[in-house]
């Protein structure tokens, strides 16, 4: 009787071992979610950054475009 005693004690020091280890893992897991969100949101706002960018220049070319095209004219006709 005191060997099954002593048999389910260490059994249930096994699983408290196990339940802690797996807990520790799910918190390593969870800092890492929170990190790729959290990375994922600096990329999405960079890209954004980027794309306004892009957008600025686009409107410049085009504007610079419409100046020479004058210019040309300008020269051309004279």
């Amino acid at each position: 009787m005191a060997a099954s005693v002593a048999g389910q004690g260490t059994a249930t020091r096994d699983i408290v071992c196990h339940v802690a280890d797996a807990t520790a893992g799910t918190r390593a897991v969870t800092v890492t979610i929170t990190t790729v969100a959290q990375a994922a949101a600096q990329t999405g706002i960079a890209a954004a950054h980027v794309l306004a960018a892009a957008s600025d220049l686009s409107q410049h070319a085009d504007a610079l475009k419409t100046e020479m095209d004058r210019f040309f004219a300008t020269v051309w006709a004279a």
